[in-house]
């Protein structure tokens, strides 16, 4: 409850009038505010400056980067290119050697006589080109009785 309590003791007001800076009011003071000034106008000039050269190195740097973007897609390209027309001379090389062509030969001999061998009949039915006849057939069927 004390601290609620106003207090007994009236408090002592001091008033200062006069400023500690007044001793330093004539040439001392306009020499420190002409330095201040100084030295703000020539921070403002290099943040300027600073600012002007940072901007050109950005834009120094965009435009190289969008040069070796362009330049890498290039020679990337070229590289796919020449290594599409490698592998296609390889395979086409390939292709035509004596092995591959035994090869082919055996493959397509076991196709035939899985397909047109005995007991396979109904390899025969599935891949049978009539069935293509077959189907317009019905289709047209259909079309003239309306169904």
């Amino acid at each position: 409850m004390a601290i609620l309590a106003a207090p007994t003791v009236e408090p002592i007001v001091t008033v200062r009038n006069r400023s500690e800076l007044v001793p330093i009011r004539g040439p001392g003071l306009e020499f420190v505010v002409r330095c201040h000034r100084r030295v703000d106008a020539w921070s403002v000039f290099l943040a300027r400056q600073l600012f002007r050269a940072i901007c050109l190195v950005v834009s120094t740097v965009w435009s190289a980067s969008t040069i070796v973007v362009a330049q890498s897609g290039r020679i990337v390209s070229l590289g796919l290119r020449d290594a599409a027309i490698i592998v296609s001379q390889a395979a086409r090389y390939t292709w035509n050697t004596k092995r591959v062509k035994r090869w082919r030969r055996k493959v397509v001999f076991e196709l035939m006589v899985v397909i047109l061998g005995p007991g396979n009949l109904l390899i025969v039915i599935v891949l049978w080109p009539g069935w293509i006849l077959v189907g317009a057939a019905i289709w047209l069927v259909r079309s003239c009785a309306g169904w």
